[in-house]
């Protein structure tokens, strides 16, 4: 998922069952839990489209922190 570009549920949930080779209603059920704790969290937005849509909003610190680390231990080198 972009920033600027927002994703239909149907889409990622399509995706997300090929990827795991589950039904596409149980990837559904997944991806709904997963996505309204990244609402919760501020990451993501619902959009009041149909299909129902979401936006990245932010990046989660927890993806940043170890390109950060990587990236110190990497410039210590130089």
């Amino acid at each position: 998922m972009k920033r600027e570009n927002a994703v239909p549920l149907t889409i990622m949930a399509e995706e997300y069952a090929k990827e795991k080779n589950i039904p596409k209603q149980s990837a559904r059920k997944v991806l709904e839990k997963r996505l309204k704790i990244l609402v919760e969290q501020g990451i993501v937005e619902r959009l009041n489209t149909y299909p129902v849509s979401y936006k990245l909003k932010k990046l989660p610190k927890i993806l940043l922190l170890p390109f950060s680390k990587k990236f110190r231990l990497n410039e210590s080198f130089d």
